[in-house]
């Protein structure tokens, strides 16, 4: 697609499919792989804070082995969550479906809280009333010290002439979030350019980044390389039938391999948190594309549980500097909102873009992501 520059921002037509995710009902632990289920606009609404270290929610199960929890596999009983730092290591650290958490584990003040207990079940009640255990495993996430420490990397569904994301989420979070995301770029191949790179000139500029907000992928099947993938035109034109297409299926992958580069590159570089936001189904027979609907549903589960797997890759590659993604499906956000989209088109409108802004700020906050000292939640250099 074609770049435009408005005000200073380069902006390029495409949505991106996104390279991974941390789902709302759990997010992996240190030993425990997360399920695929959706999340809503705010994250935690309906299950678990996420980077619940004790273990990830394994669909319909409590999180496996894993540090933190209780060792009955009954879940945190009280508000105050599980032993804050070491807990008790047990055969089902998070419970069972059934047993869930009471009382909001892993309350904002709680003792670990989510942090450091295993993760509760589908019905645990955690929910966004765990928002404040939800830190790095033993301990409190890092304050934002500076808003330097937090930026915005990705393509169209962050930085595109139709809407007004980065203005929003200036605006929802009081800060002023750089923005170095570029219109129509991909995250592994197709596009006019890559994401991962965007990271590395933030880093020039702003040298002690600790969280990043970004989307990517969408572009690699909207504007696909077609002489390394043949078929990809297809794939944003067939629907339901295109994810039986074999180069669809390699452009999705090829997204995921280079978006988990990146987490691990960025975990290396000092950044602790990653919220990756989802699209939504978007409107067919644009001006973009005739039906990428089907690969977006495709691709949602594998984007989110790559990102769900970022923690235990980080921790593997480096256990001093590890990374936790927090995925956000924009679905249940635009369902039923064709207003928030921009005439023919798949992008979002202002409208759109605010909606997107006030879900990701939601869920900063609920999993205490680049959050003030004031908050209470983190910790303070």
């Amino acid at each position: 697609m074609m770049n435009v520059r408005f005000g200073g921002q380069r902006a390029a037509a495409i949505v991106a499919l996104a390279a991974c995710g941390c789902s709302s009902s759990g997010t992996p632990a240190a030993s425990g792989a997360a399920g695929f289920t959706s999340v809503g606009t705010s994250g935690g609404a309906s299950g678990v804070p996420d980077n619940g270290a004790g273990g990830a929610l394994q669909m319909g199960g409590g999180a496996s082995v894993g540090q933190g929890g209780t060792p009955s596999g009954t879940g945190s009983t009280t508000s105050t969550g599980a032993t804050p730092g070491t807990g008790a290591t047990g055969s089902s650290a998070g419970g069972a479906l059934s047993a869930g958490a009471s009382s909001g584990a892993g309350g904002a003040s709680g003792g670990g809280g989510a942090a450091s207990g295993g993760a509760a079940g589908m019905s645990g009640a955690a929910g966004m009333s765990g928002a404040g255990g939800a830190g790095a495993e033993g301990g409190k996430p890092p304050c934002l010290n500076d808003p330097t420490q937090l930026v915005m990397i990705g393509d169209s569904y962050v930085n595109w002439i139709t809407h007004t994301f980065p203005a929003d989420m200036n605006a929802v979070s009081m800060l002023d979030i750089a923005d170095f995301a570029v219109g129509g770029t991909s995250m592994g191949s197709g596009g006019i350019g890559l994401i991962p790179p965007q990271f590395d000139s933030a880093l020039m500029t702003h040298p002690k980044i600790i969280a990043v907000i970004m989307d990517g992928g969408g572009n690699d099947i909207l504007v696909p390389d077609t002489t390394m993938f043949p078929q990809g035109a297809d794939c944003k034109a067939m629907g339901a039938m295109s994810p039986n297409i074999p180069d669809c299926q390699k452009i999705v992958q090829k997204a995921l391999d280079a978006g988990e580069a990146l987490f691990l590159h960025m975990a290396k570089s000092g950044v602790k948190d990653a919220i990756y936001f989802f699209y939504p189904k978007v409107p067919t027979g644009t001006w973009l594309a005739q039906d990428p609907n089907g690969m977006l549903d495709y691709a949602l589960p594998k984007i989110q549980a790559a990102c769900d797997g970022a923690y235990q890759k980080s921790v593997m590659a480096d256990p001093a500097n590890p990374i936790r993604c927090h995925f956000i499906n924009m679905v249940p956000v635009f369902d039923g909102h064709p207003e928030f989209f921009a005439m023919n088109d798949l992008h979002p409108n202002p409208m759109g873009s605010k909606a997107m802004a006030a879900a990701v700020w939601a869920r900063m906050k609920q999993d205490c992501v680049a959050q003030p000292a004031s908050s209470g939640c983190c910790a303070a250099d």
